[in-house]
């Protein structure tokens, strides 16, 4: 799209990055600023978490918030990148918890998944919990729009409160107005009585947009794939071996 932009009047359109500032930049200030913290959060009046709780999950997740965070910031200044990355800080904490060196580290499941101690869990599952909510407040703000979070745990005291109530931008969904309807649904046990015919008909009734719409995506990932290798799909009924 750009490309065709450029063609279409190349002498009065000019290139602009936004957000002017670094992301990176901002998001590494955020973590450092509230991650490594020498002493732990004071706990506000009136919070359903007692202060003791707090300070237990700040000594348990030490390692990662000090050590594996110091280990990001190494890996960004090697790479001469502008800012933290997140996949940086997935690397320094998957590697701690034994997860093969050197290899990078793609998803917060699989430093989960190497951390098989229930006490240890929680504690990265929270730690995790607090770089995803300020990695989500950052991109907001970097973006000037408001800040969404899914759920509001108590233990997110510790790092996005004072954010939270200082800040008119960031909305978690436990406190806003939800829309919910309720659905009847049929007992399991009754799928197995019901007859073929039955369920055809249903298909037929409510479910042919569905596949229709279905059938669309998979037609436009199909293009897309035999476009990357470079093979011409003009007649889209043609057997083609792109999976």
């Amino acid at each position: 799209m750009a490309a065709r932009l450029d063609r279409l009047n190349p002498d009065s359109m000019r290139w602009m990055s936004w957000p002017s500032e670094s992301v990176g930049s901002r998001f590494e200030g955020l973590v450092v600023d509230r991650l490594q913290r020498s002493d732990a959060p004071r706990v506000p009046s009136g919070s359903a978490l007692f202060q003791s709780e707090i300070d237990r999950l700040w000594e348990q997740t030490a390692m990662w918030r000090v050590t594996a965070i110091d280990g990001a910031r190494e890996a960004e200044a090697r790479s001469g990148a502008r800012g933290m990355r997140r996949g940086d800080i997935m690397n320094a904490v998957g590697w701690m918890q034994g997860l093969p060196p050197a290899q990078p580290v793609h998803s917060i499941a699989s430093t989960m998944q190497a951390t098989p101690d229930p006490g240890s869990r929680h504690a990265l599952e929270t730690f995790w919990r607090w770089v995803c909510e300020l990695y989500v407040h950052n991109a907001a703000l970097a973006f000037e729009v408001t800040t969404s979070l899914p759920s509001w745990h108590a233990t997110d005291v510790a790092v996005l409160d004072e954010v939270r109530f200082s800040s008119p931008s960031v909305v978690s969904a436990a406190s806003s107005n939800l829309i919910s309807e309720v659905v009847d649904l049929p007992p399991a046990a009754a799928l197995p009585r019901a007859k073929a015919r039955d369920l055809l008909a249903l298909r037929l009734r409510h479910g042919e947009e569905y596949f229709r719409v279905l059938r669309a995506g998979r037609l436009i990932r199909l293009r897309l794939a035999c476009s990357r290798r470079g093979a011409r799909c003009g007649d889209t009924r043609r057997r083609c071996d792109v999976r």
